[in-house]
């Protein structure tokens, strides 16, 4: 399993519950999963757009030594057409749900930029350009589209936030090795999933802009974290872990 996005009470996830590789739709208080569209195996980080008419994702270049050369693919999320080539390169992807817009961040010559990304057109305006490198996993835009925010590559400690309205850079000293990031829909904190040094163990802790947290989940000796997600309301959170069977964990009230 691998979750994809949350819109409402609707998780939309990736998996083969059904016996079947593609994307599914899980409604809150119901019991199975609806499913979408059929997906290669082979796709990496498939995002949901915004209007929930699209599923994009990554294909590994077959003919390069390079794991960080992708096609980045489209494809209806209701099936019913081929999917199609959207653009190459080092890239990936996320989506402002409240913007609803998409942000691609492409990688070359040891610099990192954010682009608007049209899943019809591809590549759109230049948001910015980092100046440095930005891993593919750990960065994360927020859902109203004002602000990106990303780990310090060298420390894995300081999340930088790069605001996209005119508003100066600033950084947040988290003392935790961060692994994913995630905003909330009222896009004035951040969810942090941390690995505690020298423990294969996870946590998730929730950081305000001015660098205070708390901690909200911590996983048990030998637990490390996947992927989670935090539901519109934060009221839930859902997370997989690094298992061979990885199942999806739904906590309420957390």
């Amino acid at each position: 399993m691998y979750l994809l996005s949350w819109f409402n009470d609707e998780l939309f996830l990736t998996g083969n519950p059904q016996g079947k590789w593609g994307v599914y739709k899980f409604v809150l208080g119901t019991s199975g999963a609806q499913f979408l569209v059929s997906l290669p195996e082979s796709g990496q980080h498939p995002v949901i757009t915004p209007d929930q008419q699209w599923v994009l994702y990554n294909e590994r270049y077959l003919d390069s030594a390079s794991h960080d050369l992708f096609h980045l693919v489209r494809v209806p999320i209701n099936g019913g057409a081929a999917p199609a080539q959207v653009l190459d390169g080092k890239l990936s992807l996320r989506c402002a749900s409240q913007a609803k817009t998409c942000v691609l961040l492409e990688t070359g010559s040891g610099k990192s930029a954010f682009y608007i990304l049209d899943p019809l057109k591809g590549r759109g305006a230049k948001l910015l350009e980092a100046s440095r490198v930005v891993r593919r996993v750990e960065w994360s835009v927020a859902p109203d589209g004002n602000s990106i925010a990303f780990v310090e590559p060298e420390a894995g400690r300081t999340i930088e936030i790069l605001p996209l309205n005119g508003k100066p850079n600033f950084s947040i000293e988290t003392k935790v090795w961060v692994d994913r990031l995630e905003w909330p829909t009222d896009n004035q904190h951040l969810y942090v999933a941390a690995n505690l040094d020298g423990q294969n163990r996870s946590q998730v802790l929730r950081f305000n802009l001015a660098g205070e947290s708390k901690l909200l989940l911590q996983m048990a000796k030998g637990q490390a974290l996947d992927v989670f997600l935090v539901s519109p309301d934060e009221k839930y959170v859902a997370y997989c872990t690094f298992e061979p069977e990885k199942n999806v964990t739904l906590l309420e009230n957390f």
